[in-house]
């Protein structure tokens, strides 16, 4: 039989949410190796060692660098294809543990290319995501709503300009930028704030509102946010966000894109439509660099202007 890697997750930090699948894929194999530079620093090694005999096996510990320079990542992931690739040719079954699930923003798929030469398979573990909605006991989604996972708070400037759930991952470091901008929407927007911190481990801390947040603290911090209402009146504001063209000008803030008037009500007044067009060598009016009628500031002017 071909030796192989199994890529094995184990959950959020409870060892009872550790999957029966998990857990076989786990007592059989040869080699446990860890994305932690030691023990000490290992979540998913203290969650398995209340379960497995893990001293029992071959430990293999490899440090994945919080940085974002690709030489030093770079360096560290052939390190640790290298290592994974001895380990397999010498044992039948190699298990590359994680927490939560493997396919959710783990450092496994960093690897990917380096071993894709490799038999791998893939068990799934209940996400921290999902153990966090449920200890909240709130849905992540109903009916039709979406959910958007912003990993830390990266890019998170537009985020309100979607519907449904959003998620932010791993807050922790980044708490007190993303309660700012949480305070700065709540001028725009209603909408429900819950967190939590070491979900399903020593310290948890569940939040259900916006206050509770200073109660939160760490690397596994996760805030979502739900029912999202916007306080401008629905009548003057509208975005087609599944159009295919869709924003079909450039903006700097995109939630503040207003599709209401999709054709310029204006652009038949030539040069007095007081807007930023160009015209073409073949006198064809250009409103390509034109954003005044997509700015939802400007609703009121714009219907100002058709009354007269």
């Amino acid at each position: 039989m071909e030796n192989k890697l199994f890529v094995v997750g184990v959950g959020p930090g409870e060892a009872s949410l550790l999957t029966i699948r998990s857990k076989e894929v786990l007592e059989k194999s040869d080699v446990l190796i860890f994305p932690n530079k030691d023990k000490d620093s290992c979540t998913s090694y203290s969650i398995l060692k209340e379960v497995l005999d893990v001293e029992e096996k071959k430990l293999c510990f490899l440090d994945f660098p919080m940085t974002k320079d690709p030489n030093i990542l770079e360096q560290a992931h052939v390190k640790a294809s290298k290592l994974i690739h001895e380990c397999v040719s010498l044992y039948s079954q190699v298990s590359f543990v994680l927490l939560g699930d493997p396919t959710l923003y783990s450092s496994f798929f960093h690897l990917e290319a380096y071993i894709e030469d490799l038999g791998i398979e893939i068990i799934p573990g209940i996400s921290s995501i999902h153990a966090v909605a449920s200890a909240l006991q709130i849905p992540l989604a109903s009916k039709q709503e979406e959910v958007h996972i912003f990993p830390s708070t990266y890019s998170i400037e537009n985020s309100f300009s979607l519907k449904g759930t959003l998620v932010f991952m791993k807050a922790g470091k980044q708490l007190e930028f993303l309660k700012s901008f949480l305070r700065e929407q709540r001028k725009e927007y209603d909408f429900e704030v819950y967190g939590a911190s070491n979900c399903g481990m020593e310290g948890q801390v569940l939040c259900h509102n916006m206050e509770e947040l200073d109660r939160l603290s760490g690397y596994y911090t996760i805030v979502i946010v739900k029912n999202i209402v916007s306080k401008e009146k629905q009548y003057k504001f509208f975005q087609h966000r599944n159009c295919e063209f869709f924003p079909c000008h450039k903006m700097e803030n995109v939630s503040d894109f207003n599709c209401l008037f999709c054709f310029c009500p204006f652009y038949s007044l030539g040069e007095s439509c007081g807007g930023n067009f160009t015209y073409s060598q073949k006198g064809i009016k250009s409103c390509v660099n034109c954003t005044y009628p997509h700015d939802k500031k400007n609703y009121s002017e714009i219907m100002n202007r058709l009354k007269k």
